[in-house]
């Protein structure tokens, strides 16, 4: 089994973080698809919104902190770094396809494309040099290792 480990972790993470945020989004969407149907007729869909977005980063954050960082540092800290980078990535989102498809006038699919490409960039840079990365202390410093 270590053998598995080692060889997984010597891909690159780049590729690392493709493949997990890819099975990560496809669960993200068929957990919206069920929610939003479950609760649209009863007129709650921003709470599915709501509800989707913490349960499915909860999820994000476990998937990469497993398989694609292999972090051994406090959770907590980690966690609410990694919210902040999903919430910014969620913000940034909305923001840039209002103003492509709306300002613009780019079809809502590019723009939804543009924008996909653009947040899965930024959303690697922001868990890598932000929300994994424990040489930036922002909240919190971690436990000297023993």
């Amino acid at each position: 089994m270590n053998t598995f480990i080692d060889t997984y972790f010597k891909i690159p993470l780049l590729v690392r973080y493709t493949f997990i945020t890819a099975i990560n989004s496809l669960l993200a969407y068929l957990f919206y698809v069920s929610l939003f149907f479950g609760m649209y007729y009863k007129n709650h869909y921003y709470l599915a919104v709501f509800a989707n977005f913490f349960i499915i980063a909860s999820f994000s954050y476990c998937t990469m902190k497993l398989f694609v960082f292999n972090t051994k540092y406090a959770p907590l800290p980690e966690y609410l770094k990694t919210l902040a980078v999903f919430a910014g990535a969620f913000l940034i989102n909305i923001l840039l396809i209002t103003f492509l498809s709306g300002l613009l006038g780019i079809n809502i699919k590019a723009a939804g494309f543009i924008c996909l490409v653009l947040v899965f960039v930024l959303t690697y840079m922001g868990l890598k040099n932000y929300a994994f990365n424990h040489r930036v202390d922002y909240f919190y410093r971690p436990l000297k290792s023993r």
